[in-house]
């Protein structure tokens, strides 16, 4: 269970954006100072790109997308690959791998893995939501997120723009989100999760309809 419940995460707090296949520090220590807090830079250009991708997703109304999931251990060798499905509309979700579907009503988010038929149900707090809510990733730069404009590149045949998110809380074991967005649609394409310890996760997100 506990090993279906990091891979959950890896695939929510991102994707479509936003966390690791590991176990990340978000919290820090209980009493922070500015010492603990790198200055918040945010690149207007990588906003712009992030508010347009957000507008994109909400004015399509839903969407179904397909990825590929490669969590990666310390070192960043590649420990587990993983194939299959979201549909996002609003807050609400529904995933599904072959070991498990997980859906999110807005309230309440049950998962059900499939060779045990064990439901487990939670309700996620609003700090919770943050991390768990795919679409958060447009969001980032507003939750102690610092947002880079990286460029754009070729990756797989396709021009794609680069966004660099790098948490703020300088004691976070997370180093880096990488998303790449579709030039033209600004749909994405991959995000790339690194630890410090160089684990994380890649996600190719295979088709968006």
């Amino acid at each position: 269970m506990k090993n279906f419940q990091i891979i959950i995460t890896a695939i929510f707090s991102l994707v479509f954006f936003n966390a690791s296949a590991q176990k990340i520090n978000t919290q820090g220590p209980k009493s922070i100072n500015s010492k603990n807090v790198i200055n918040s830079k945010n690149d207007p250009k990588a906003i712009a790109v992030l508010e347009k991708a957000s507008a994109v997703f909400n004015n399509a109304g839903g969407v179904k997308a397909g990825f590929t999931l490669k969590t990666l251990g310390t070192g960043g060798r590649i420990d587990n690959v993983i194939n299959g499905t979201i549909k996002l509309k609003g807050s609400r979700f529904r995933l599904e791998v072959k070991e498990m579907i997980t859906w999110f009503d807005g309230k309440n988010q049950w998962v059900y893995l499939t060779d045990t038929k064990e439901v487990n149900l939670s309700n996620p707090t609003e700090d919770e939501l943050l991390m768990i809510n795919p679409v958060n990733v447009f969001q980032l730069y507003k939750h102690g997120y610092n947002s880079k404009y990286s460029g754009e590149k070729n990756e797989g045949g396709k021009s794609v723009i680069k966004i660099q998110l790098v948490p703020s809380q300088k004691y976070s074991t997370l180093l880096s989100i990488d998303a790449s967005f579709d030039k033209v649609s600004l749909r994405p394409v991959k995000i790339i999760i690194t630890n410090k310890d160089r684990s994380g996760s890649t996600i190719d997100i295979t088709s968006y309809v």
